[in-house]
């Protein structure tokens, strides 16, 4: 402020330091069935269209099969499993979303990819306790994004779910 004049010279003058920003995390919200996710967007490496798997018989649950996206093969979770049991129409999938995990990637087969959203990281809550223990270890938060209900995926939980016979 200038003193000999007693005009402020600023808005930082006049109300002081602008509040800091509310610390906040970005989320890819995809679709499976009825129910919305988000995933982390530092974590997607890529949003491929959805394409035929190959089934996979003997593997364990949540795998869905295998799909081959640039040459490479990989392990195809299936999120409707996280809707809990009894969910067994088939999904057509939309979209496979490639998550990495350091070297490793898997594909999560989604009905509908949105958009990305930042949340701020004090409307995250934890969620219900869930019937059924893949859920539990897979949904770590929820929140509310355009007045929806939206479950949070742990990454690390995806990356830890059995991928083969």
């Amino acid at each position: 402020m200038d003193l000999e004049e007693g005009v402020p010279n600023s808005d930082e003058d006049l109300f002081g330091p602008p509040p800091e920003p509310e610390p906040s995390r970005r989320f890819l919200w995809v679709r499976a069935g009825s129910e919305w996710f988000g995933l982390p967007v530092e974590s997607a490496r890529e949003v491929a269209p959805g394409k035929p798997i190959a089934f996979l018989p003997s593997a364990p649950r949540p795998v869905a099969g295998l799909i081959q996206i640039h040459g490479t093969l990989l392990p195809v979770i299936d999120l409707r499993l996280l809707r809990g049991p009894g969910q067994e129409q088939p999904l057509a999938a939309a979209a496979m979303i490639v998550l990495e995990k350091e070297t490793a990637r898997i594909a999560l087969q989604v009905d509908e990819v949105s958009e990305v959203g930042e949340i701020a990281v004090n409307s995250l809550k934890e969620p219900g306790p869930a019937s059924d223990p893949w859920r539990a270890s897979c949904v770590k938060q929820v929140c509310e994004w355009n007045g929806r209900p939206r479950a949070i995926l742990s990454v690390e939980a995806l990356f830890d779910q059995p991928k083969g016979p």
